[in-house]
């Protein structure tokens, strides 16, 4: 278990634990705009349906699978 670090003080990010101050975000220089969750995506965490019952009981399957087009 990894022992809980200080989120940035500047952007909030979650951080490692050997992580430098504003290595996320330049000690703020860099600022993005917040993401839209998209509405499909929203209704699989908020609703009860099966579909949506059954992505939250595989989401790291999902997530597994899906990390590797991110490369």
């Amino acid at each position: 278990m990894l022992k809980p670090v200080p989120d940035c003080g500047y952007c909030t990010a979650k951080k490692f634990e050997y992580e430098p101050p504003g290595f996320c975000c330049r000690g703020g220089k860099v600022e993005l705009a917040p993401l839209d969750t998209p509405p499909q995506l929203r209704r699989l965490w908020d609703s009860a349906d099966s579909d949506a019952k059954h992505f939250r009981d595989n989401i790291r399957f999902f997530n597994g699978h899906f990390s590797f087009t991110s490369l």
